[in-house]
């Protein structure tokens, strides 16, 4: 299996589970509660351990008793963190609002630590890494991180998680081989259609494979080679918990492109993948389920 280097952020994650979404100035019991290690880097990180994968994480951790944990975490998910700067600050907490009626989730978000400053790559032995894929986030340090892998090794696949508007965010899009698009981006670029967001950019930048997720549509992607392509998301799919679907699914792609899969197929599978996701809290045992799933439809 592959080498695969995630960079982006990590995060605790405290995830209320409620009936439904309260209305203003409603008071209301939770159902559940859980800590979790989330954020979106550390994610795919973790699914694509579970599916064969030597990988490493690289991202700032708050040097406080929760960064402590989340850095526990990482390693019993078999997940490199040894390179990530301990910072002094808050770990990044996200608070996260789980309907038990919808399966969707609102998140408020608090940060107060700084984000990866380039030269941290430079710590790291990247003579073997296969795939480098990254979260867009603090856009400078990221194009002056891409511009040294690519200085060091040509050869290395990089991939780009690209969720919200940032600005000059598109000063990356050449920079890297796979693009990753969520429905939000494309929506705030002014897109309805999956299909025109992803014509209209790959017309830019054609040698880019891009993929974009589209919640209960499934999952749209294009090459140079095969055009667009979609597959509709799985039927009757019971939705509990979308925290991290996107996150999986890009681990996904990552994991058939990488193992020299076709792309239609790799697009098939992450679709699918993301689909387990969902019907499930969290990512535990998503490895085992997605090659229990692959035998029985052999």
């Amino acid at each position: 299996m592959a080498r695969i280097l995630c960079i982006g952020t990590v995060t605790l994650d405290i995830v209320n589970q409620v009936p439904c979404y309260p209305g203003d100035d409603e008071e209301m019991r939770i159902l559940s509660q859980q800590q979790r290690r989330g954020g979106n880097a550390a994610n795919t990180a973790t699914v694509l351990a579970q599916l064969g994968h030597q990988t490493e994480f690289l991202g700032n951790i708050a040097a406080d008793s929760a960064g402590n944990w989340i850095s526990q975490q990482l390693t019993r998910e078999q997940v490199g963190n040894q390179y990530c700067p301990r910072m002094d600050g808050t770990t990044p907490t996200s608070y996260i609002t789980l309907s038990q009626q919808t399966g969707t989730r609102s998140i408020l978000h608090f940060r107060d630590l700084p984000e990866l400053h380039s030269q941290a790559l430079t710590t790291l032995p990247l003579g073997n890494i296969d795939w480098v894929h990254f979260e867009a986030r603090n856009i400078d340090h990221i194009e002056t991180m891409m511009d040294y892998l690519q200085q060091q090794s040509g050869t290395t696949r990089i991939s780009l998680e690209v969720e919200k508007p940032r600005p000059h965010v598109e000063q990356l899009f050449s920079k890297v081989s796979y693009l990753f698009f969520s429905r939000h981006y494309a929506e705030s670029q002014g897109y309805t259609s999956p299909e025109l967001f992803l014509q209209d950019l790959h017309s830019r930048w054609p040698r880019t494979m891009m993929s974009c997720t589209w919640g209960e549509n499934g999952a749209y992607g294009i090459t140079q080679e095969q055009g667009l392509t979609h597959h509709p998301a799985l039927d009757d799919q019971t939705v509990i918990d979308t925290i991290g679907a996107g996150d999986t699914f890009n681990a996904g792609m990552i994991h058939q492109i990488v193992s020299g899969n076709h792309f239609t197929q790799a697009l098939d599978f992450a679709n699918a993948l993301a689909g387990m996701k969902i019907a499930q809290p969290g990512f535990s045992g998503l490895g085992e389920k997605m090659q229990h799933h692959l035998d029985k439809t052999a």
